[in-house]
């Protein structure tokens, strides 16, 4: 039950990563990569977001200085994954 919830949470993030991805159109391709390689968001993740080749964001990443799996980015990435699970619960328990 557990892993099925973390699977939709998981789901429901990649969605919310994929619209913020859509408003960061009008900045430059450069800082889209690097403001969603920040958030944690994986390079297979950010190329299908922003419609743009797999090698291209991961060239890039690496460009600017990692794989955007600092500590902060995935503590980042975990707090806001566990908010939306608990949001979740609630709503289901409300039901």
């Amino acid at each position: 039950m557990a892993e099925q919830k973390i699977r939709e949470l998981s789901k429901v993030a990649e969605h919310v990563a994929m619209r913020d991805a859509i408003r960061l159109e009008k900045l430059s391709k450069r800082k889209a990569i690097q403001t969603l390689a920040r958030q944690g968001m994986e390079v297979k993740d950010i190329a299908n977001a922003l419609g743009i080749r797999y090698q291209h964001v991961y060239n890039t990443v690496l460009q600017l200085g990692g794989p955007g799996r600092s500590k902060e980015a995935l503590e980042k990435r975990q707090e806001a994954l566990l908010d939306q699970l608990a949001r979740i619960e609630a709503e289901l328990a409300g039901k």
